[in-house]
């Protein structure tokens, strides 16, 4: 009788830990002719200011159109100029959005004959650099050729790795750097030819041993940033890709099945260090965190269609819908938002609505 009790009670446990989700799957309708912002690239989201900031390289020529970075009001819908800027392959804001680190590929003759403000003689022709960019100050600064990858820790301060084999010995090692003061203090010497940065959350840094081949499956490395110690994250060596929640509470992670050849994203607990009951499969991928701590959607490709999955931590409940596009392509889709249940999609460098009500 006993026996039977207590399978009871792990049936009822089990029951409650299913993950519930929503039968009927609605149909989201984005008009692809009708765009609000043309020319979106690198579109990253101002959830204090309600804008969306992003690039717009002007692939279109259209003579009205300048390089640059601007800001979307969600509010009022206006575009407004921050910097013009030409030449630039990336674009990564700062966490106020009062500042930018963008990617330059350095070609001599074109710099000389615009007079480019990213001419130095110091960079050889063809070398991918680093320039930092102060909205108000107007100040622009080249991070030198060691700089190898980074992510932004605060408001002026970027980890980064440097590598560096023209010299004796060579050097790789990881440090913080302080863009306005120019200060670098490092942290440790490093094993990694290469690492992946993911994240930065309160002083510590979760990053990858990055093998050279792709994808770079690996397992987490957490390193403190007050004592350089380095410590394993998770157990799970097959993650490729992590964003953490605004909050902090959760760190979404993606793996990928050898095995299966099949991704997945699966939810960490930053309080009980546990995975969650979540695991997600999908094809070409994108996922974000929305606004409030416990909610995040992930779009997958399907069959050349879009199904966006907004998921609740606390309720327990995932929704489904299907993005009613003409083709889908994960390819060009550069960033998502989600405010009120309301999707801003960056998508073919424009900026489209839709409500998921």
């Amino acid at each position: 009788m006993t026996k039977r009790i207590n399978l009871f009670m792990m049936l009822i446990v089990v029951a409650l830990s299913i993950i519930k989700i929503c039968d009927a799957q609605k149909t989201i309708s984005i008009n692809l002719n009708k765009p609000v912002v043309e020319g979106m690239i690198n579109a990253r989201i101002d959830y204090k200011n309600s804008k969306i900031y992003f690039f717009n390289r002007n692939i279109h020529n259209n003579s009205r159109i300048k390089e640059g970075m601007y800001s979307y009001d969600i509010e009022s819908g206006k575009v407004e100029t921050i910097f013009l800027i030409e030449n630039v392959r990336e674009v990564s804001f700062s966490p106020d959005f009062q500042s930018a680190i963008v990617t330059v590929l350095y070609k001599y003759e074109l710099f000389k004959k615009t007079n480019s403000p990213f001419l130095n003689s110091s960079i050889q022709d063809y070398q991918e650099v680093y320039w930092y960019i102060n909205f108000s100050s107007r100040k622009m600064d080249w991070l030198g050729e060691s700089l190898d990858g980074f992510c932004w820790i605060n408001r002026q301060e970027i980890f980064a790795q440097y590598y560096d084999v023209s010299v004796e010995p060579s050097q790789n090692y990881l440090a913080i750097y302080n863009l306005e003061t120019k200060k670098l203090k490092k942290i440790c010497d490093t094993d990694f030819y290469d690492v992946f940065l993911l994240e930065a959350f309160n002083d510590h840094v979760y990053f990858q041993d990055k093998p050279t081949e792709f994808p770079h499956i690996n397992k987490v490395l957490d390193i403190n940033l007050s004592t350089g110690k380095i410590e394993r994250f998770t157990n799970q060596r097959d993650i490729f890709d992590g964003k953490i929640s605004y909050s902090g509470e959760y760190f979404l992670l993606s793996s990928y099945d050898e095995r299966k050849k099949v991704p997945y994203t699966h939810i960490f607990d930053m309080k009980t260090r546990k995975f969650l009951n979540y695991r997600s499969e999908y094809n070409e991928v994108s996922y974000t965190w929305a606004q409030d701590a416990n909610e995040f959607i992930e779009i997958m490709e399907i069959n050349s269609r879009f199904r966006l999955n907004h998921y609740n931590i606390d309720n327990n409940v995932i929704q489904k819908y299907q993005i009613n596009v003409e083709t889908a392509a994960s390819s060009q889709l550069d960033n998502f938002f989600l405010i009120s249940r309301t999707i801003y999609l960056s998508y073919f460098n424009n900026l489209f609505i839709a409500n998921l009500n």
